[in-house]
């Protein structure tokens, strides 16, 4: 078994560069808790790349767990979870939610299903919670976008995913609970959208490589015992220029007062013109652009992703995914987080 594991993530890791370009198996679901019978009638035992449409439930996740020994690229995003009843008439029943990602539900617990080789997922579009360990120990996972429905991360939600190097907190996350991304030793860059999300104890405990964590909210964030902990390789705690002395005075200047410095792209941002940029979904929209004027999209670290032309009208510029992003307009830059 480990030897067929070893062979799947070679594999895995091979194809990781080409992933953009495959082709998915898509499979509809209308039933909740009929993938199971679905993937049985394909015949298939190994697929790489799979996108599951429809309605689901634990039931269908555990499926993909489960049965899939090869599932590396996973695309739920036009999934939606509905509740399920574990262990219905028993001592041990209990509720698994709608639109949340089940307790274990790609969990690689005490490696007792050999090596999990999922490297990426995208999430149901209006899923609002994780519940405990759903990616436990997932080695591999390199690529996550926690969508801005969420409120809730649950207890060691991404404990031990080595792979992850960056990790946006977004405005919707109210809590993070307890070691949710404890020992993630790989992660490098974590950004924390709002002031008001509160980390419970352990929450990024022991994360030894992340070297930046970057604080949008303009009050600092509140957070638990030795939630930011044994950061060995922390350089940086960036902030709002404004609110500078506010961290410093805080539980994060008690942590990190000489690492706390004040954002540098918060001087790019011009809002006092006739132009709005913001988001909407996974998308930037632009309004009060001239007709003719160039408009051009950067990410955070300044490499050009587009260059759109207005029409005179609000544009929609979709994004790969969530995250920090620069948009030039004529001699001014705006900074939007997506």
């Amino acid at each position: 078994m480990k030897k067929l594991f070893t062979t799947i993530l070679i594999t895995v890791l091979t194809t990781i560069a080409f992933a953009q370009s495959q082709d998915y198996t898509i499979i509809n679901v209308t039933t909740p808790g009929t993938l199971k019978s679905i993937l049985a009638a394909n015949g298939e035992p190994f697929i790489f790349y799979l996108k599951v449409t429809g309605n689901i439930d634990l039931r269908d996740i555990y499926s993909l767990r489960d049965d899939n020994p090869a599932l590396a690229f996973l695309d739920l995003s036009e999934t939606t979870i509905s509740d399920y009843l574990i262990s219905p008439g028993t001592a041990a029943e209990r509720l698994s939610p709608a639109n949340t990602m089940p307790e274990y539900s790609f969990s690689n617990v005490n490696a007792w299903r050999g090596f999990s080789p999922l490297v990426s997922i995208k999430l149901p579009n209006n899923l609002t919670a994780f519940n405990q360990r759903a990616f436990f120990n997932c080695t591999a996972l390199t690529d996550i976008t926690i969508p801005n429905t969420v409120t809730i991360i649950g207890r060691c939600t991404f404990y031990h995913c080595h792979a992850l190097k960056s990790i946006i907190i977004p405005n919707s996350v109210k809590i993070v609970s307890d070691s949710a991304l404890m020992e993630c030793n790989g992660l490098t860059d974590l950004t924390i959208v709002s002031s008001d999300t509160y980390f419970n104890k352990k929450a990024f405990f022991w994360c030894k490589n992340l070297k930046t964590i970057t604080c949008l909210g303009s009050t600092p964030p509140q957070f638990g015992d030795q939630s930011f902990d044994y950061l060995d390789a922390l350089t940086t705690v960036y902030v709002p220029a404004a609110s500078l002395a506010a961290y410093k005075a805080s539980k994060w200047g008690t942590l990190f007062y000489i690492k706390i410095k004040a954002n540098p792209t918060d001087d790019l941002t011009g809002i006092t013109s006739s132009v709005k940029v913001y988001s909407a979904g996974s998308a930037i929209q632009v309004e009060g652009t001239a007709l003719g004027e160039t408009v051009t999209l950067y990410s955070i670290t300044g490499k050009q992703l587009k260059i759109i032309v207005s029409n005179g009208e609000k544009l929609n510029i979709p994004v790969d995914k969530q995250g920090i992003y620069l948009v030039k307009i004529g001699g001014k830059t705006y900074k939007v987080v997506v």
